[in-house]
């Protein structure tokens, strides 16, 4: 399935379980202006390419709220406790 940053960052901010505050946009890396913004995932693309089959990006979105889940909940505690 093709998909943008866009479709992408609403895909995770409309997951059950989601906490509130969570960023789902990084800092844009100092090489980020090089990229295209019109740029997508394109699983056929890679596969064609370089014959490696993706595996869906669907599938692991819900490890991806497990992970910043933890991500969060660790930053809030006090580096003493």
């Amino acid at each position: 399935e093709e998909i943008n940053l866009y479709e992408l960052g609403l895909a995770i901010a409309g997951m059950p379980g989601i906490p509130e505050g969570i960023k789902v946009v990084d800092e844009v890396p100092d090489w980020g202006h090089i990229e295209p913004v019109n740029t997508t995932m394109v699983c056929t693309k890679i596969r064609n390419t370089f014959g490696i089959k993706q595996m869906p990006w669907r599938t692991w979105l819900s490890e991806e709220v497990a992970m910043l889940k933890e991500s969060n909940s660790a930053e809030r505690v006090p580096a003493n406790s």
